[in-house]
């Protein structure tokens, strides 16, 4: 019998084949490298509120804060908007990780990979191939879009809600195929549901995608057909209308009254900001050319989308709707937008762009045979990964240097006021970014109870009733000097 011998095609497959069953393996070195100069950052800003909530012994005090609105005082703050998953994974990573911050960054980088993996099996299951579903996955792992939400510990919001977003995309994906498990994989899908609604508010929007997939893998034929798919939806839209009322009347006015988050106008200004970056996500865009092309990007997605919609290029269009639909809770806040909302838009974009890339690589590979093709592709893929991955580590830089000051802050002050809790802290041109003085105060607290925490700005004079148990620092030179302290 001859030996059957191996041609570059058969090798491009088996290649195809090893690199897709080891691909979880894959993606978690690849998040692992490209964020590994961060794993040992400090904690920053409301990573402290969570902290703080955490650090109690009263368990069901907490649970029942986290399940409800309390309201905030000058020593607690309570954690950032409403998503008790959070509250109760801190609650849990707190008893297991303390103060180090290297699990914490861990966690967020298994939970990066895994979204990895999980957009794999859904293009997968769409019908894109292997080597497709592979591409867009890597591409998604290492895109700048999303900034620091992989590196910032409480990013784990945005990487924990769009985990449970894909779980219940990919089960109910599962439940349309029709398998002897369905009605496992429909319920599968919905707690799935529940778990991201109450880890993030943004993944409100799930049923519209879901009721995408389902136009573009099983189109009603009939009026029966039709009556079914909107019977199967009608659990997730009742839950996502349910939640989005309780929510709206549980914190829409005082998010409206503060300036944070409202229905209006800007929505259409912070969409297209949002499309400019997260076409073109490179902070070289503050240059006039560079403004330029990202404009001119934002305007070929939207074109390649709406041609994918007229063209009825179902599963193409479902991916571009995705990232209009992905980016829209985001575009409500008043404040503009930023980096890190782009991190659930960044899936779909992902798979949007090598999708529409995907039939010149098929032309290229009938031209130049499947070798050829498949070297130009892999050293496109190298080459563009170790490009990206280093503009992800250039967006770093701003929370890496929070993080820093943050344990400057928490490891120098019980050396200057002391470690008995002090009256009062003054902090005077502390560097930290922190909206409401929360991040700090709660920083403080860990080290001390129940102390009162106040920011001053430089030409702020300290207050006559400072008394000599209170502590007084100021930020000079890259350190805090005491001015007065106990």
């Amino acid at each position: 019998m001859k030996k059957l011998q191996r041609t570059p095609e058969t090798a491009a497959v088996v290649w195809g084949r090893r690199a897709f069953l080891f691909s979880p393996a894959l993606f978690f070195a690849v998040a692992l490298a490209t964020y590994w100069p961060h794993i040992d950052d400090f904690f920053a800003l409301d990573d402290y509120v969570w902290l703080q909530a955490a650090d109690t012994g009263n368990v069901p005090q907490f649970l029942k804060q986290a399940f409800s609105f309390p309201a905030g005082t000058v020593l607690d703050y309570p954690t950032p908007f409403w998503r008790p998953l959070i509250d109760v994974y801190f609650l849990v990573a707190w008893r297991l990780f303390g103060l180090g911050p290297e699990p914490y960054h861990a966690v967020n980088i298994v939970l990066h990979a895994t979204n990895a993996a999980l957009l794999i099996v859904l293009m997968r299951q769409i019908g894109a191939s292997r080597a497709t579903g592979l591409t867009a996955a890597l591409l998604f792992l290492v895109l700048p879009a999303y900034g620091f939400a992989v590196t910032w510990i409480s990013g784990v919001t945005e990487l924990l809600a769009a985990c449970f977003y894909l779980i219940s995309l990919v089960a109910f994906v599962a439940y349309l195929r029709g398998t002897q498990r369905a009605a496992l994989f429909y319920a599968a899908a919905l707690l799935a549901f529940l778990l991201a609604l109450l880890s993030k508010e943004s993944c409100v929007t799930l049923p519209a995608i879901l009721a995408g997939l389902a136009l573009a893998l099983r189109p009603p034929r009939s009026v029966g057909d039709l009556r079914r798919r909107l019977w199967e939806l009608g659990p997730f839209v009742s839950l996502a209308a349910a939640y989005f009322v309780f929510l709206y009347v549980q914190e829409y006015e005082a998010a409206a009254e503060g300036g944070l988050y409202r229905f209006g106008w800007h929505f259409f200004e912070n969409m297209w900001g949002y499309l400019r970056w997260i076409t073109f996500p490179f902070p070289e865009a503050e240059i006039e050319w560079a403004r330029e092309l990202q404009v001119a990007t934002a305007l070929a997605f939207i074109a390649l989308g709406v041609w994918t919609l007229a063209a009825r290029k179902r599963v193409r269009a479902l991916f571009f709707t995705w990232v209009i639909v992905a980016l829209l809770p985001y575009s409500f806040f008043e404040s503009g937008i930023e980096a890190r909302y782009t991190y659930a838009a960044s899936i779909p974009l992902a798979g949007f762009a090598v999708l529409m890339l995907s039939p010149v690589f098929g032309e290229m590979r009938d031209r130049l045979g499947p070798l050829p093709s498949f070297t130009f592709a892999a050293g496109v893929l190298i080459v563009g990964g170790v490009f990206l991955a280093g503009e992800v580590r250039n967006n770093q830089a701003w929370i890496g240097r929070q993080a820093n000051e943050y344990s400057k802050l928490f490891h120098e002050t019980p050396l200057l006021c002391g470690r008995s809790s002090p009256g009062q802290i003054y902090l005077i041109e502390s560097p930290l970014f922190d909206y409401h003085g929360s991040s700090t105060r709660m920083t403080l607290n860990l080290l001390y109870d129940d102390v009162a925490v106040h920011l001053l700005e430089r030409r702020d004079p300290i207050p006559p009733d400072v008394s000599t148990d209170d502590c007084v620092l100021k930020y000079s030179s890259g350190r805090y000097v005491r001015i007065r302290g106990p």
